[in-house]
């Protein structure tokens, strides 16, 4: 996150002189001198923040943050998806202020903020997970290096997602209509905000202490949390605290809570997740999966400890029989026969991803991210036009969009409709301004379309546009070095 440091000696002048005149109560002063310099550093949050205090400080009649009434004006759906959709998040930023400026407390305005920063958060996520692949496969020569880009990266999502989530707080809490709130705790939630999250749903409960809604999150999120924690490396350093239930005990309360009417749920989720940490996933996924039938599917965390565990299973069983398979001698007449097994495993495991993906949308169809999950799962099976309607609708996501239009072309191509899958790349290729891995990718997507159609001279071009920023990047030197030699 970017701080004084960080900025030029006129932009420091000009922070400190604004901070002045903010503890001064020159409100108009400090906007006017905040509202350019957060146009010229978008990542500065402090400055962000102090600029929107002056706002509603500086608003007539009003002297407290949470106060002001009001929707807002907003951008539009079509301005904010597009600016969005062109990658170029500054501008974004820029343009959301000036609406910001006229009604800082706007829920409209601000959930377009909201919208923006997340955009950038999911774009530096999905270059996150890229870079983190390239680190696993570099040289230790290039590992300093990728580990500082990393860094910078983690730094960028912080900012984006405190961006976004400043934005949803910063809507006052009107008790009479608390879908704000809900909003705000379901994005603290996605962060792993576990703590703030959880203050916000109580909020809610207190309010209405009838709201399912609140009460459902509230459980969810405390399966999140006890899923990271549950997933998360032990430190030998810290003393771990002596067990007071054995695994033993645990299953003969578990026995005597199923004869209960109804039954007692507490020793049930206690035992499967002792069953999860100590990796028996195939017994911890049954019991997660009667609770989550208890609840008729409706808790989302329980579903997302049955998955976890049910994937643990599939990874863990393979594993073991790799290891078997790999250690046996040469000519092991059991060979065929254990890589028989793996073979059959891994179909399983497919065919449950696909089944858990479709299970997702038709428990939530408005989801559009399970809609991009299972349109992943059918292109991997090659069931490429059941995928596209998916990818399709997965594509109004924000967060989502890149990634389904590159599966949505990779369809077009398989079934040889080229003219579409070059149309898709070429616009999602646009929509992304620097070359980072997203753009490489469409890229390389696009030259290899047009080599399929006979285009070669095109199919070049997009070959060299990534040679001259990466020309490590897959195949691409090769293909670009080759051609100077014809």
């Amino acid at each position: 996150m970017k701080t004084e440091k960080h900025l030029t000696p006129a932009q420091r002048n000009t922070y400190l002189k604004a901070l002045h005149a903010l503890e001064t109560k020159q409100y108009g002063l400090a906007t006017s001198l905040l509202g350019p310099l957060v146009a010229e550093e978008p990542e500065f949050f402090a400055a962000r923040k102090h600029l929107r205090q002056a706002q509603i400080l500086g608003s007539t009649g009003k002297t407290t943050f949470l106060s002001l009434p009001g929707s807002g004006s907003s951008l539009g759906r079509n301005k904010v998806k597009s600016l969005i959709e062109s990658g170029d998040f500054k501008t974004a930023l820029a343009e959301v202020e000036k609406v910001l400026a006229n009604n800082p407390t706007g829920a409209n305005s601000n959930k377009d903020l909201h919208e923006i920063a997340e955009g950038a958060a999911a774009a530096t996520r999905r270059n996150l997970a890229s870079l983190s692949e390239t680190l696993s496969a570099a040289d230790e020569a290039e590992k300093a290096e990728i580990s500082r880009q990393l860094e910078d990266l983690q730094e960028k999502l912080r900012t984006y997602e405190a961006i976004a989530r400043f934005a949803l707080e910063t809507v006052p809490f009107d008790k009479k209509n608390i879908q704000p709130r809900h909003e705000l705790g379901d994005y603290l939630l996605r962060i792993k905000e576990y703590d703030a999250a959880s203050a916000v749903f109580r909020e809610i409960l207190k309010i209405d202490a009838k709201d399912g809604e609140a009460t459902r999150k509230l459980k969810e999120v405390e399966a999140r949390r006890a899923l990271d924690e549950m997933d998360a490396p032990m430190n030998p350093k810290r003393e771990t605290a002596p067990k007071k239930e054995t695994l033993e005990a645990v299953e003969m309360e578990v026995r005597e809570a199923l004869k209960r009417e109804p039954p007692d749920l507490v020793p049930i989720r206690q035992l499967a997740d002792l069953y999860f940490k100590e990796g028996r996933f195939q017994s911890a996924w049954e019991w997660y999966n009667y609770l989550s039938e208890h609840a008729a599917h409706t808790d989302a965390g329980l579903l997302e400890l049955a998955r976890k565990s049910r994937a643990r299973q599939f990874e863990s069983e393979i594993a073991s029989l790799r290891a078997t398979l790999d250690g046996l001698k040469p000519g092991d007449a059991s060979a065929e026969q254990l890589q028989q097994q793996i073979s059959g495993l891994e179909r399983a495991k497919v065919d449950w991803i696909h089944s858990d993906a479709r299970q997702r949308v038709e428990r939530n169809p408005t989801d559009l991210k399970h809609r991009l999950d299972l349109g992943k799962c059918l292109v991997e099976a090659r069931r490429y036009k059941e995928a596209i309607p998916e990818l399709q609708r997965a594509g109004d996501h924000p967060s989502a969009h890149i990634d389904a239009m590159i599966l949505l072309a990779n369809c077009f191509t398989e079934l040889q409709m080229f003219d579409l899958a070059i149309d898709v790349l070429t616009e999602t290729e646009e929509q992304i301004p620097e070359m980072s891995p997203a753009k490489k990718e469409t890229l390389y997507n696009l030259g290899v379309v047009y080599g399929l159609c006979g285009s070669n001279d095109k199919s070049l071009e997009c070959m060299k546009r990534i040679y001259k920023k990466d020309c490590t990047y897959r195949d691409v030197a090769q293909r670009v070095e080759e051609s100077y030699k014809a």
